[in-house]
């Protein structure tokens, strides 16, 4: 039986209109970006704080419930020999920002039996132990890392629902090369996930401007968050 986390109310609004969202066309995308950085700056800094406060709070609370449901859940853990328990309990502890525990229930999940179906492989994906450990080749070579490990490395990092670690990656691809766009749109991407939605935007805007085949999905993410915050600070977004 899937264990039910309550999501407090911003962010429940905030995910809720991420999961809505309907990817546009590349000039529609930077059309309504634009739209809502004009309308995100008519807001007053208390305003902004305020908004980013109360989505931060509400992760920290959520993050709370994870970490109370896997404590809870590993009490009764020892002995079972339920596979579908093993998996929930490693869909916990990857929330709960417990990888290395993730993959040990992950693997009693496999031992006892569970289906490679898209749950187990989205967990796989979630756990350190399954991926490529490019950072850990690069430490071995004595090699100074380039711009595309460095992308690579973030990409792994965001596989393992690592975004400050997938941020710092980013960050250094982009220093050693700012004009890869594909590197900069990975960037804004992390600035949107840590609440810095504006320069997220315009960094997603910047990267689709450089090269309008990317696709348009970090920049219409941003978009929806800059609209969710001058709704919330407009009153329109239970708290």
């Amino acid at each position: 039986m899937p264990m039910q986390i309550e999501i407090p109310p911003t962010l429940a609004s905030l995910l809720a209109a991420i999961d809505s969202i309907a990817i546009p066309d590349t000039q529609t995308a930077i059309s309504e970006a634009d739209e809502a950085i004009a309308a995100y700056d008519q807001l007053t800094p208390e305003q902004r704080a305020g908004y980013t406060h109360a989505i931060r709070t509400d992760i920290q609370a959520l993050k709370g419930g994870f970490d109370d449901a896997l404590n809870d859940a590993l009490h009764a853990y020892p002995g079972n020999s339920d596979a579908d328990v093993a998996l929930e309990l490693a869909h916990l502890a990857v929330q709960a920002g417990e990888p290395e525990l993730g993959h040990r229930f992950l693997q009693d999940a496999k031992q006892l039996g569970a289906d490679e179906n898209d749950d187990v492989q989205e967990l796989v994906a979630a756990t350190p132990a399954a991926l490529a450990p490019l950072e850990v080749q690069l430490a071995a070579s004595n090699t100074a890392p380039t711009a595309e490990e460095m992308n690579l490395i973030g990409l792994e990092r965001l596989a393992q629902e690592d975004s400050e670690g997938a941020k710092a990656a980013f960050e250094s691809a982009v220093d050693l090369d700012p004009d890869n766009p594909e590197h900069q749109n990975n960037l804004a991407l992390t600035q949107i996930q840590a609440g810095l939605i504006r320069q997220g935007a315009e960094r997603a805007k910047g990267a689709l401007q450089a090269k309008p085949d990317l696709s348009p999905a970090n920049l219409a993410l941003a978009t929806t968050a800059l609209k969710h915050a001058v709704a919330w600070a407009q009153g329109q977004v239970s708290t």
